[in-house]
């Protein structure tokens, strides 16, 4: 059995994987729809001082590795939510792009008990540079991607 998100890690091609999760940092902010609807969707995400905009939904991203390369590949943002990391879902989990591959059949399949999936989760999050145990319960940026050619 091998697990499809390891595989990123190491810059490999990656075709179930179309969200992403960074740490809030206390100098970034969310831009709803209009001023004081906090209910509309995001629509970008800015930092202090200079409200620069960090992510944008609609542009394009370049996709990159742990250790910053980038992967040849750019996605569209499609949508950006803000929760608290250790709340994510076996659907999120899955996005994430963490599945196994079982022979001899060689398919992607998605971890089917949440508690498993958060825990290889939770093993890729430290593999990345983080700490889960410290970090579950920060919130975090939600990045999903649109799924461009050659991705399912």
């Amino acid at each position: 059995m091998r697990f499809l998100q390891w595989e990123q890690a190491l810059g490999l091609k990656l075709p179930l994987k179309s969200q992403t999760r960074r740490l809030v940092k206390p100098n970034e902010y969310a831009i709803h729809g209009a001023p004081g609807y906090a209910e509309l969707p995001i629509e970008a995400v800015l930092t202090k001082p200079r409200h620069a905009q960090k992510w944008v939904v609609g542009r394009t991203y370049a996709c990159q590795r742990p250790d910053g390369k980038t992967m040849g590949r750019t996605s569209p943002i499609k949508t950006i939510r803000r929760e608290r990391l250790g709340d994510i879902s076996l659907e999120d989990i899955f996005a994430e792009g963490v599945a196994y591959q079982v022979p001899p059949s060689e398919e992607w399949l998605m971890v089917p008990d949440i508690g498993v999936a958060r825990q290889l989760y939770a093993e890729l999050w430290n593999h990345c540079g983080g700490n889960w145990e410290q970090e579950q319960n920060d919130d975090v940026w939600v990045l999903e991607f649109e799924k461009g050619p050659g991705r399912q």
